[in-house]
């Protein structure tokens, strides 16, 4: 998911896949994936929408790299969660249709003196007495 703020700056979610069992979150992204497919668009508005690793302080890495196509703009935040969920083949397949995944095969690039940080958030309870 690629995110651009009003001051151009752009951040993408990146969660990696294998076969397995239906993932809740593709199935919320469904109805997307079809417009996309259906009116051949690149992209779609969908509003706010947060993966639900992301919201329950999963860990996840965290660097600054380049978008994965044509331009290859640079400077851009990559957030890539840590877990490899699982999507069922009816998923991935939709989601590789709708993202035209055959022409997106950039090769590995240098990290170039980057740094990857890796984030475990720690989830705060509220320990107050009553």
């Amino acid at each position: 998911m690629v995110h651009v703020s009003s001051d151009g700056s752009i951040a993408v979610i990146g969660i990696m896949y294998q076969f397995g069992s239906p993932d809740p979150f593709l199935s919320e992204l469904k109805k997307y994936l079809e417009y996309l497919i259906m009116m051949q668009k690149d992209e779609v508005v969908v509003g706010y929408l947060s993966p639900p690793p992301i919201t329950k302080g999963a860990p996840y890495y965290r660097y600054s790299g380049s978008l994965t196509t044509p331009p290859c703009t640079e400077n851009v935040t990559w957030i890539l969660l840590h877990e490899v969920r699982t999507a069922s083949e009816e998923q991935l397949r939709l989601l590789r249709t709708a993202v035209h995944d055959k022409d997106n095969a950039r090769p590995i690039q240098p990290i170039n003196g980057r740094k990857v940080y890796l984030y475990k958030p720690r989830i705060h309870e509220d320990h107050a007495s009553s």
